[in-house]
């Protein structure tokens, strides 16, 4: 009986050597891989960082025409650049009031195109500016619930930034992630600018706007959209 069992289980080997050795003979294409052919490989991690990439390449252009183009030219005729935001479709904007001083001659783009506006009101202490922008139907990105911000939460800015010869104004983006914050939400970017897109609008990856930026130390800091509601009595 064992002599039996042993011949049974020495023909099963052999036929499984001789199995994978017809196999390899006559299916390569089944077992074998070029190796000048290249391997691709993409990971879940790869996969997950594409498509969050995509999506904050839509959302930007999405964002693109709420976000508002300052030149102020002042008394001594300085000229002063920034961004501001569209809070609502009917024209309500905002801006830092360092952007449009009392002194000076402001004009407005949208789209990196002129449109007329003006300044309701100032308040040096909160360096914020409210504005009427003379258009209908203008676009306004929904507002980022600060209570909900987590350290570490993807975020960008969207400015309009002038040609430092021409002055015309150009689109731009930057992104980072919210490095901390404070009670008041005030946040700290890992964002790092020059002046050029003071007033900017910061999104997170949704689109949803968390409020305007400023600078410190070639860093931007975003001053709340809480405080910028308050301001404009949404």
């Amino acid at each position: 009986m064992q002599i039996k069992q042993f011949i049974y289980f020495l023909l099963v080997i052999l036929a499984g050597g001789l199995g994978g050795f017809l196999a390899q003979k006559f299916l390569p294409n089944f077992y074998t891989v070029s190796e000048s052919a290249p391997n691709y490989f993409v990971t879940k991690e790869e996969k997950y960082y594409i498509q969050e990439n995509d999506a904050l390449k839509e959302v930007i252009q999405k964002v693109k025409s709420s976000v508002v183009g300052i030149k102020t030219i002042g008394a001594d005729k300085k000229v002063i650049t920034g961004s501001g935001l569209i809070l609502t479709s009917d024209g309500l904007a905002v801006t830092l009031a360092e952007l449009v001083p009392a002194s000076g001659k402001t004009s407005f783009f949208v789209d990196s195109q002129l449109i007329n506006g003006q300044i309701l009101k100032r308040d040096l202490k909160q360096n914020l500016a409210l504005i009427k922008i003379e258009k209908n139907g203008l676009s306004a990105a929904g507002f980022f619930m600060l209570d909900q911000l987590k350290i570490g939460e993807r975020v960008f800015l969207a400015g309009q930034i002038f040609d430092a010869k021409t002055f015309a104004p150009n689109f731009m983006a930057n992104e980072g992630i919210a490095k901390s914050f404070d009670s008041e939400f005030t946040v700290q970017t890992s964002i790092r600018e020059t002046e050029a897109v003071l007033g900017a609008p910061v999104f997170d990856i949704k689109g949803s706007v968390l409020g305007l930026s400023y600078i410190y130390n070639n860093s931007v800091i975003v001053l709340p959209i809480t405080k910028i509601k308050s301001f404009a009595g949404l």
